[in-house]
């Protein structure tokens, strides 16, 4: 496995848990963030970096 996927998938993880004691949606997140929500989505999957 690619070291830096598992990464990827460890922050996207980080970021999921912090948006779900946060009680906030993907949407909610990505709208702070000046992301599209699709975007966000992939990011806590850790099929994305965020940049």
């Amino acid at each position: 496995m690619d070291p830096q996927s598992e990464i990827l998938r460890e922050i996207g993880g980080l970021f999921r848990q912090a948006r779900l004691a946060a009680a906030m949606t993907q949407e909610q997140v990505a709208d702070l963030a000046g992301i599209s929500r699709p975007r966000y989505r992939d990011i806590e999957k850790g099929a994305a970096a965020a940049r």
